[in-house]
């Protein structure tokens, strides 16, 4: 997992609960943290990089949609 902190940027371990990353650090110290019912993933050396979104898409209509002009109603038309 990359974090961007300074003091740790690539931590050995993550906890997650539910959607939430919990915890970064060793792997002895997340071990720690978890249950019976803890599921456990060994990513084999891979990164883990939280909250990215691929924006980028392909439309297969007929037609393209006029993105390029929206009604914005009263509010726009001081603009």
């Amino acid at each position: 997992m990359f974090t961007a902190a300074e003091s740790k940027p690539y931590p050995e371990a993550i906890a997650i609960r539910g959607d939430k990353i919990i915890a970064t650090d060793s792997s002895q110290k997340i071990r720690a943290l978890a249950g019976p019912q803890t599921q456990r993933i060994d990513l084999a050396g891979r990164v883990v990089i939280p909250g990215i979104m691929d924006t980028h898409n392909h439309y297969f209509g007929a037609t393209l949609p006029n993105v390029s002009k929206f009604d914005l109603g009263e509010w726009g038309a001081n603009l």
